[in-house]
């Protein structure tokens, strides 16, 4: 319930703009005690069926959750849409652990009834067979953009020397990439939303500390997934995020190489009135 209450609270801050900060804080205050009666579910040894079904549902809306504080909180607290991303991250590994937990104390039978579907099965797939296999929805432009990326930022010429604590740079944005590719051929309308804020849980650590250090090529895919987000815009709780995504990274230290490709980007998520 509380977690349904901070949901209700992020919604009236996106509706009343003059009162954001008081339900952006309430939209907080309630996420935070929802954890804490998460937290009893989780030490109880024996759950029943009701509360491990809980477990699913509040690991679910705990990402819609955390990308709608992030839209509605006071121009001084809001954290960048980066660092939202990088709690994405964060939330849905400690996600996959709960979900983890729910599932061994469930029964098959239970399980099937409640997630088994024509739709889930397309979901998985989509986890196991080559981006190819599944081609981009007509108008698509991401693979286009994706690959400008070396014409802007040629290899071994990018500027920015990678983290030493990441030897394998390359590795995390290839799987980056291929599973961002991934989740945008894969069309389950009903499932849209979950598919597209599930991309940061695929980035491994390296990955995750070369965008918080700024690192182009990272900025410059995260640019793209801002592209994807343009199809959550009727989404109250993630409306002009990808745009306010790509216009944040636009900003930054990669703007003077990746300029044009970022006025690109931004001119597909908003084209200009005529």
């Amino acid at each position: 319930m509380d977690l349904l209450l901070g949901l209700s609270a992020a919604h009236l801050a996106v509706l009343k703009p003059a009162e954001s900060m008081k339900y952006g804080l309430r939209a907080v205050n309630y996420q935070n005690r929802a954890l804490s009666g998460f937290n009893i579910i989780l030490q109880d040894p024996n759950p029943d069926t009701e509360s491990l079904f809980a477990m699913f549902i509040f690991s679910a809306f705990r990402g819609i959750l955390e990308v709608a504080i992030s839209r509605t909180a006071g121009a001084q607290q809001k954290q960048s849409f980066v660092e939202t991303l990088c709690a994405l991250t964060r939330l849905f590994r400690g996600s996959k652990f709960i979900m983890k937990k729910a599932r061994e104390a469930m029964s098959d039978e239970t399980w099937n009834s409640i997630f088994r579907d024509e739709d889930s099965k397309l979901r998985i797939r989509h986890l196991t067979i080559d981006h190819d296999s599944f081609p981009m929805p007509e108008g698509e432009p991401l693979d286009d953009m994706l690959a400008q990326i070396d014409f802007y930022i040629p290899p071994r010429e990018v500027g920015h020397e990678p983290s030493s604590h990441n030897a394998h740079l390359p590795d995390g944005r290839d799987q980056a990439v291929k599973y961002l590719r991934r989740l945008t051929a894969i069309q389950v309308p009903a499932n849209r939303a979950g598919q597209l804020l599930s991309w940061p849980a695929m980035w491994t650590d390296g990955f995750i500390e070369d965008v918080s250090e700024g690192e182009p090529r990272c900025e410059a895919i995260l640019a793209c997934y801002g592209l994807t987000l343009r199809h959550l815009n009727d989404r109250w709780w993630a409306k002009d995020f990808g745009k306010d995504l790509v216009l944040e990274v636009a900003s930054g230290s990669s703007s003077a190489i990746l300029g044009p490709f970022y006025a690109q980007l931004l001119q597909m998520i908003e084209p200009p009135s005529r």
